[in-house]
């Protein structure tokens, strides 16, 4: 079969132009997503170690005195 129509209701056959597009939304949604999970935990795992070799330090400069 060749020359098929996109599918418009819930019953109709899916072409693979069709079938193509909607796994391509698919996998850039979910990398979108990911990159910006990614860049978020990042984001906190830096925070968390600043503030913590900062207090760290700030603990051991009272020690030296």
């Amino acid at each position: 079969m060749t020359d098929v129509a996109k599918g418009v209701c819930d019953t109709d056959a899916v072409n693979v132009s069709q079938l193509n597009d909607s796994v391509k939304s698919i996998l850039n949604s979910s990398s979108t997503y990911m990159n910006n999970s990614a860049a978020g935990i990042l984001e906190s795992t830096s925070t968390y170690t600043d503030n913590s070799a900062a207090s760290t330090l700030k603990s051991a400069n009272g020690f030296v005195e």
